[in-house]
């Protein structure tokens, strides 16, 4: 067989491989909702009323490593939890950014800034908008002279790629990749 067949064989048989095995997918700050699929993280454990433990993994994601190995999640669901991250957000966002796969992707919500979404809730410590999002992935809407400011910036975020942004009840709605 000539190396082009051989090569293809073996592309044919890492995509079945991908096919076949389960995805890895993580609820990040999953508190008391259990989602099925989904690996469970939260900073602590919540028990439900026939105490079961309603956290799969307990992490501080603020502070701590996230407990996976490079490059192995497929999905990280993060809905209504950035809102809550003080100081460890960026470390957060870069334990994502690691233990994605490069076809991995990280979606989920947060409120619009000045909404009553974004403010009713006490322990919000962090507010955005769609342009918050250009310090992720390279663009900066707010300085028209520097568009590109974030990508210069040491800021210490990983880079991401945008597949979808919007705003939709209040809440921003993001899908992205870790661009590896």
């Amino acid at each position: 067989m000539s190396f082009q067949g051989e090569y293809l064989l073996d592309e044919i048989d890492k995509k079945r491989n991908l096919m076949d095995r389960e995805l890895i997918k993580i609820n990040l700050g999953c508190g008391r909702q259990r989602k099925h699929g989904y690996i469970g993280i939260d900073q602590i454990q919540y028990v439900d009323k026939k105490s079961n433990e309603m956290v799969d993994r307990v992490v501080d994601i603020e502070k701590s490593k996230l407990p996976f190995e490079d490059d192995r999640i497929d999905e990280i669901l993060a809905d209504n939890i950035f809102e809550h991250l003080g100081d460890g957000f960026i470390h957060a966002l870069n334990e994502c950014h690691r233990v994605l796969r490069p076809t991995g992707k990280l979606v989920g919500t947060v409120p619009l800034a000045g909404t009553k979404e974004d403010f009713q809730d006490i322990t919000h410590k962090r507010h955005f908008i769609e342009e918050s999002f250009g310090y992720l992935t390279g663009e900066n809407k707010a300085m028209d002279n520097r568009p590109s400011h974030p990508r210069y910036a040491d800021y210490g975020v990983l880079p991401w790629k945008k597949n979808e942004l919007f705003t939709k009840n209040n809440l921003i709605y993001f899908n992205l990749s870790p661009k590896k």
